[in-house]
């Protein structure tokens, strides 16, 4: 009697993560506002799949986290939205009403992902007991 066995082996989701060297601008460069005013800064990066970090350095302030996008969903914290764009090689800085404590420079960072999703393999063994 023959028997087929279906052995399935499957090397899951693989991730493979590095960080390579981006170029990344930022616009715009300059901007003068009055209170209430609404502010989008854009930063770009020639890689997808980006991480966009955004910072503030106000006048005579230490520079300062203001928040992070990894994906497609918007982040909002106080006051700011982040929005994450052309597959990752965007991302838009939202300030809906500026007011005078928002003053200061403002900074992108962005570490660049790489991935490669590895392949699932099905293969079909015969035993050829009798």
């Amino acid at each position: 009697e023959r028997t087929v066995l279906n052995i399935i082996y499957t090397i899951n989701w693989l991730f493979i993560f590095w960080i390579s060297i981006s170029q990344v601008t930022q616009a715009p460069m300059y901007q003068d506002l009055q209170e209430g005013d609404r502010v989008t800064i854009t930063c770009k990066s020639n890689d997808e799949y980006s991480y966009f970090h955004w910072y503030r350095q106000g006048p005579r302030m230490p520079l300062s986290y203001l928040l992070s996008i990894t994906s497609s969903q918007n982040v909002t914290k106080e006051g700011l939205t982040a929005e994450y764009l052309d597959t990752g090689q965007r991302s838009c800085l939202h300030l809906s009403s500026s007011l005078l404590q928002d003053s200061g420079t403002y900074f992108c960072g962005v570490i660049a992902q790489q991935f490669r999703k590895s392949e699932t393999h099905n293969q079909n063994l015969t035993d050829s007991e009798a």
